[in-house]
């Protein structure tokens, strides 16, 4: 028995067992608190159980390797093995802080975790639906004092197990056993009889002659080196356990003496996984080799099917909330196979680049039978994303950073067109018809939209209104664009189709000349014919994009020089189109190619509303005689507004100009009261701008 000694047998009341005297330092186990224990011997020095817990995110070794090794001969599926790798970390314990602060002169060790074994536990479906738990032992590496490697080998369906659990369900987790070392207080536990000793008395002759005690009671004895077990008393041999007589008579017995032994204590810790490792941070972790070709695990249709179709992409996360870090970005998404990062605007826009502003306007013939004027106006507008290029200059260097670049580039992409299994969407008012269809570039819409009368409003009405909402800084023409990643992807993506001039895509109409004597700085010029407002210069570093503010505007070929933090390094530049606001109906057609093709003159209503009561105001008719400004030659009817017809319209036939510079007029009002003489007014009106002349008491009035 290493490492103990019976030293006193006593036959009767008591039986005495003493420590050799070993004084290993080790903690003492009836000192714990919570995972802090004393030493026994010596009061400087304290221990503790360390933490362990999952690696925090991102676990940088964690890997998910799955092969396609065969196929299952009883299911046709793949065969799949996998190889998986994972962190613990291995840490002072929380309430090892509040032990310091309590006894600051201790010095606190890490009790070591003796046999250290880790399993890993999986939860599956039986055939009958009933949780079924799998157990996947772990090869332990110690890393560093800090860290345990972990790696597993999965066969068949365990594979697909453990990557829903990961992934999904996350219901795996981590089962850590091993035991620790503490001197434990030993009391013998051999009980006393009274008036009789131990069962059966042994004579007193046979406490000399006998070689070895024989009794049925059995004695726990501990080692320094290895569990507590049991041995029968007959085993210790009497010459090493000394005896003296005891008077059966003693009195009541005496508690044995303590026993010190080094006990070996348990130790269980069960880390749940949760889904931490189904994140966006881990997708490029999880791969699949098959054909000798090794990629991304899309979902988990891969570990059970090598035929069936779905998309790649799914939408990246990693950095956040897009539209908050890069405002005219609208989401991003992933394809998991080819690295393409795909970005999703806010909005298309109409293309602006060296020929001005993709917006054509021709007036042509409207033969139907149900028109009024006789024309009707055919716009086309070229679409593309509006996104800012310093932004994209942004995002480019911030993808570096995220995990699913690890070990591999990604590539920055614009939706390749429309999604054809879900149509878009764009409202248009009353006389106007739109379609949409991919355009002629790689990441180009077009939209062909015809301008017509309606019943009551010629089609040059209508489109005086379209040309105002282009214009206008307050009021938007949109719609919802439905944009393509591929053609299995479940989900609709849907953004903003916005027909402004104030919300452009800007392609080729900058160019940028770099310094000839070496200077760091850039020549930027306006490349199209239509003012450009530079907003700002960015030198795309090492670092990322470093902005320099600008704000000037450059009309057509003009340029300016801008100075850069580097010489020779990639250039960008936010711009848009310079407006003036209100814009001038003159000025609209410098953005927008107006043909007019097979119509030169239409049939322009002028419509009047005397808006008062005439009772009140002592009114008994109005007489209106108009004349056009530009047009004096044109002949317009009078007519008469009464209490009884108080809005009335005539028609004017005027060249198609009137589209570009408006229709102004001089409106004489020729007043008859009920009481009185008559007398005139004269008022003036554009007809573009305010096809409906209202006519107040207060315009009238003497």
């Amino acid at each position: 028995m290493p490492g103990l000694l019976l030293t006193r047998f006593d036959l009767g009341p008591r039986l005495i067992a003493v420590d050799t005297g070993t004084s290993e330092s080790l903690p003492l186990e009836s000192s714990r608190s919570g995972s802090v224990f004393s030493d026994r011997f010596d009061p400087t020095v304290g221990w503790y159980l360390p933490a362990l817990a999952p690696a925090g995110d991102p676990d940088p070794g964690f890997a998910f390797a799955a092969i396609v090794s065969g196929v299952d001969a009883s299911s046709g599926d793949p065969f799949d093995t996998a190889s998986v790798t994972m962190t613990v970390t291995v840490s002072e314990p929380p309430d090892l802080a509040a032990a310091r602060a309590t006894a600051p002169t201790v010095t606190y060790r890490p009790i070591p975790m003796d046999g250290l074994s880790v399993s890993w536990s999986l939860v599956g479906k039986d055939p009958l639906g009933a949780d079924q738990t799998l157990t996947i032992p772990m090869t332990v590496v110690v890393a560093d004092p800090g860290a345990l490697t972990l790696t597993g080998s999965l066969v068949g369906a365990s594979v697909v197990v453990a990557y829903e659990n990961l992934v999904s369900s996350g219901t795996a987790s981590l089962v850590a056993t091993s035991f620790y070392r503490a001197w434990r207080e030993w009391q013998p536990p051999i009980r006393w009889f009274p008036g009789g000793g131990f069962p059966g008395r042994l004579p007193e002759a046979s406490l000399v002659a006998a070689p070895s005690l024989e009794v049925r009671q059995l004695l726990p004895v501990a080692t320094l080196d290895g569990p507590q077990r049991e041995i029968p008393l007959r085993e210790v041999p009497l010459r090493e356990i000394p005896l003296r007589r005891v008077p059966i008579d003693d009195p009541g017995p005496t508690p044995p003496e303590p026993v010190w032994t080094s006990s070996v204590d348990p130790r269980s810790d069960t880390l749940a996984l949760g889904t931490r490792y189904g994140h966006d941070v881990y997708r490029s972790r999880f791969t699949i080799t098959a054909a000798s070709s090794t990629r991304t695990i899309i979902d988990i249709n891969d570990l059970v099917s090598f035929s069936s179709t779905r998309s790649e992409f799914r939408e990246l996360t990693s950095l956040g909330d897009v539209p908050t870090r890069y405002p005219s970005l609208r989401r991003l998404y992933l394809g998991q196979v080819t690295g393409t990062v795909v970005i999703v605007p806010q909005s298309y826009g109409i293309i602006r680049g060296r020929s001005g502003t993709a917006a054509a306007c021709r007036a042509v013939v409207d033969d139907s039978t149900t028109t009024t004027s006789g024309c009707r106006f055919d716009f086309t507008f070229a679409l593309a994303p509006v996104v800012d290029p310093v932004e994209l200059a942004q995002l480019a260097h911030d993808l570096g950073a995220i995990p699913e670049a690890g070990g591999r580039a990604l590539t920055l992409t614009l939706p390749t067109g429309m999604d054809p299994r879900t149509p878009s969407s764009f409202p248009t008012f009353a006389g106007a018809t739109a379609h949409i269809a991919d355009g002629s570039g790689p990441q180009s819409v077009v939209m062909t939209m015809s301008v017509g009368d309606t019943a009551q409003i010629p089609a040059v009405c209508n489109v005086n209104t379209l040309l105002s909402q282009l214009a206008s800084t307050t009021t938007q023409l949109s719609g919802e664009l439905m944009v393509r990643l591929d053609d299995v992807y479940p989900t609709p993506i849907g953004t903003s189709l916005v027909l402004s001039l104030n919300e452009t895509a800007g392609t080729d109409d900058v160019s940028l000349t770099s310094a000839t004597d070496g200077s760091p700085s850039v020549t930027v010029t306006n490349a199209g014919p239509v003012p450009l407002l530079v907003a700002a210069v960015a030198a795309v570093t090492p670092g990322g994009p470093v902005v320099a503010g600008v704000d000037q505007v450059l009309s057509g070929g003009a340029s300016t020089v801008v100075a850069l933090p580097e010489v020779s390094v990639p250039t960008v530049v936010r711009r848009d189109l310079a407006l003036t606001n209100p814009m001038p109906r003159s000025q609209i057609f410098d953005y927008i190619d107006l043909a007019v093709t097979t119509v030169t003159q239409v049939q322009h209503p002028l419509s009047y509303n005397a808006a008062f009561d005439f009772a009140a105001a002592g009114v008994s008719q109005l007489d209106v005689i108009t004349t056009l400004t530009a047009y004096p030659d044109v002949a317009v009817v009078a007519l008469t507004l009464t209490p009884t017809h108080r809005v009335d319209s005539v028609h004017a036939l005027v060249p198609l100009d009137v589209v570009v510079s408006g229709l102004a007029a001089s409106v004489q009002v020729t007043v008859t009261p009920v009481a009185g003489s008559p007398r005139t007014v004269t008022l003036t009106t554009d007809f573009v701008d305010t096809p409906i002349l209202v006519i107040t008491s207060a315009s009238v009035a003497a």
